[in-house]
């Protein structure tokens, strides 16, 4: 005869398994939806801000995966063609974040009342980094098997797009960051699409760093100038020259 603390454990161990399954069905379901651009999917299931999961595709920047081949802003192009993004709400409510905008619609006016700042931009971000690799990831949000779920895609940083400019100063036997500033690329700052100009730049956000030994992060988006929204795969397109104004 099982005691009220053995049942307990029980129900908990089944709660967990059917809380596993439900998870694993969901990864399952999402990969199965996502297009295939010759490089495995990571899929990561995890609710944020209306997502239920987030997926990646990144550079082998450690040479692991020797051989295989790599991401490149073709291949940001391509998913974005084949997972178009959400529009994207830029918040500031205390710090600083972008949601999608089925989320925020979602969401009850008396949670909004507090907020500072509540901005519609382009459907996508892009996040620079200076932390041992330059890296570019590209982030939005899309419908995958019908729900909202993050995309990221990593690669080295394009140089046409922008570079982080670090500067150390040596201090107790290491170094420190003296200075870190982002250099935008002459193609990064309008977005074109047949010819017409779509979406501008906003001065890029600058994040704090981990540490005084560590680069500053920059997260580069941009705001529509009216009309139809520019995408991640314009953004591509306008820095490889394919559409020029």
């Amino acid at each position: 005869m099982t005691t009220a603390n053995q049942r307990t454990e029980i129900e908990e161990l089944k709660a967990k398994h059917a809380r596993e399954l439900a998870e694993l069905e969901l990864k399952l379901e999402i990969r199965a939806a996502l297009p295939d651009v010759g490089m495995p999917w990571q899929v990561h299931v995890s609710e944020l801000y209306g997502t239920v999961a987030s997926v990646s595709i990144e550079y082998d920047f450690y040479g692991i995966r020797k051989g295989e081949p790599q991401p490149t802003l073709e291949t940001v192009r391509a998913i974005g063609l084949a997972l178009p993004g959400v529009p994207l709400v830029k918040v500031r409510d205390g710090c600083l974040s972008f949601k999608a905008m089925p989320y925020v619609e979602a969401l009850p006016e008396a949670k909004k009342e507090r907020w500072q700042e509540e901005l519609e931009v382009c459907p996508f971000t892009v996040k620079l980094s200076a932390f041992q690799q330059h890296t570019a990831e590209f982030d939005w949000v899309a419908k995958v098997a019908e729900r909202l779920v993050r995309v990221r895609v990593k690669i080295p940083t394009p140089r046409e797009l922008a570079r982080l400019e670090v500067q150390y100063s040596n201090y107790m036997g290491g170094r420190r960051v003296r200075d870190c500033r982002v250099l935008i690329g002459d193609k990064s700052h309008v977005i074109y699409r047949d010819g017409n100009s779509l979406a501008g730049l906003e001065s890029p956000i600058r994040w704090a760093s981990g540490g005084p030994e560590t680069p500053n992060d920059f997260t580069l988006y941009y705001v529509n100038y009216g009309g139809e929204s520019a995408t991640v795969a314009d953004l591509v397109n306008t820095l490889a020259d394919q559409v020029k104004p």
